[in-house]
């Protein structure tokens, strides 16, 4: 099994994800640690409210933050987590302007020594290499269930099939190609 360490902080795409289809439950069988959402990732999240076929998105990640399953995460202004925050969104440590919601997320974890679950890689792969700090993804989050069994091959194509419905990013191919994949790595 990879490696992870807590907290593991969300950006939007990657827990909405799981959202999107109903399966907040699929994140708790695989991670037992702290799960933090940026204030940043909540605030784009918490637009989703005004809008009737998408207003559940929000609420189901509404529900876990009520029972203290997920937190949200505010900075400090002036801490380490501030200026790097600023900086991604600047362009200043990639040279290429990041959303808020990767960078936000991408600074806490590494001020926190923690885990970035993020479907973005083209913005995050890189620094994260470089940086030491360790990601991960929806079809990894995905291929981890499966191997606890938590969910079976044809669930996680199915969950798979309802992401991309709803334009969520994730790789081409079948969940069998994510299990291809994946079980080289873990």
């Amino acid at each position: 099994m990879k490696t992870v360490k807590y907290p593991v902080v969300f950006d939007t795409d990657c827990i909405s994800s799981f959202s999107w289809v109903n399966r907040m439950d699929i994140l708790f069988s695989v991670f037992d640690g702290e799960l933090i959402i940026p204030a940043q990732v909540y605030e784009e999240l918490s637009r989703m409210k005004s809008f009737k076929n998408s207003d559940f998105v929000f609420f189901n990640i509404e529900r876990e933050i009520r029972k203290n399953k997920i937190s949200v995460v505010t900075f400090n202004i002036d801490g380490g987590e501030a200026s790097l925050y600023l900086a991604f969104i600047e362009g200043k440590i990639t040279g290429k302007v990041m959303g808020k919601g990767e960078a936000s997320a991408i600074s806490i974890a590494q001020v926190r020594e923690g885990t970035v679950a993020s479907n973005n890689f083209s913005d995050i792969a890189a620094y994260c290499s470089r940086a030491g700090i360790l990601y991960t993804c929806t079809d990894e989050i995905l291929y981890m269930s499966y191997v606890e069994g938590y969910i079976s091959v044809e669930e996680a194509e199915n969950i798979r099939t309802e992401m991309k419905k709803k334009r969520r990013k994730l790789s081409e191919g079948s969940f069998m190609d994510v299990v291809k994949k994946y079980s080289q790595y873990f």
